[in-house]
């Protein structure tokens, strides 16, 4: 089974998350699930919001950044912090 798991690096301070080592939160993809990428990063995005691993007022990880660190398209990356926003999830600060 092909499985990647990513690791979220934390832009502010250090701070253990969920089988991650310090300074790091983890969500996985799998290239073998029905699902579509976008949905996987957004699914476990969605539920390290929901546990308390990534903090109200937080910062993400950019678009860009993301999607390097993962090898994958920006627009995937994107598509999915959109339906978190849509979702009441996270919230965008024009200009940072």
């Amino acid at each position: 089974m092909l499985t990647v798991l990513i690791r979220l690096i934390q832009l502010r301070g250090p701070r253990r998350g969920p089988r991650g080592r310090e300074g790091e939160r983890m969500i996985s993809l799998n290239y073998r699930d029905s699902r579509p990428i976008y949905e996987q990063i957004r699914d476990g995005l969605r539920k390290l919001i929901v546990t308390g691993a990534l903090g109200a007022d937080e910062k993400l990880p950019s678009v860009r950044a993301l999607a390097a660190q993962l090898a994958i398209n920006p627009n995937t990356i994107q598509r999915a912090y959109n339906e978190l926003e849509g979702e009441g999830y996270i919230y965008s600060v024009p200009g940072k």
